[in-house]
């Protein structure tokens, strides 16, 4: 049986699943996009790290996963996608925009510091699904680059 952990109206939709969390989290997403999304878990079960929305942007923040009102982590303006949690539990690992320009982030849940991890330049690379190694000492993502061409075709 599922239970709610936030306060949003909201539809429900599956994350990936985890096979060590005893509870099942759920993506929200309220009309108008302003619910939370992107749930991941910390590593002792205790927390779920979640997107939510203001305004125009995207921000981590983070809630008890027996519910509660979620404490906003990161303030910065562009987007910001949690995927994984640093094996220790503080830190969580993000793909961010700032400017339209994807890049890694960390985000600490102790003390709200913010490090940068790659240094993109480029407005047609992006950064997705960055996840901690159970060492601590890597993170894997996919990084992919799109570019486009104009063709003009003569009909005859």
């Amino acid at each position: 049986m599922a239970r709610k952990l936030t306060r949003f109206e909201a539809r429900i939709s599956r994350p990936p699943p985890n096979p060590i969390a005893k509870l099942v989290s759920f993506l929200l997403t309220k009309r108008m996009c302003v619910g939370p999304g992107w749930p991941c878990w910390s590593p002792d079960g205790q927390f779920l790290a979640l997107e939510i929305k203001r305004g125009d942007d995207t921000h981590i923040a983070i809630i008890p996963s027996k519910g509660g009102e979620p404490v906003q982590l990161t303030f910065a303006r562009g987007q910001s996608w949690p995927y994984s949690w640093s094996p220790d539990g503080d830190k969580i690992v993000f793909a961010g925009a700032r400017d339209g320009v994807w890049n890694l982030w960390w985000v600490s849940r102790s003390d709200k510091s913010v490090r940068q991890l790659t240094h993109n330049t480029k407005l047609s690379v992006y950064f997705r699904y960055p996840a901690w190694s159970p060492l601590a000492n890597q993170i894997v993502s996919e990084y992919s680059e799109s570019r486009g061409n104009i063709y003009l075709m003569e009909l005859r």
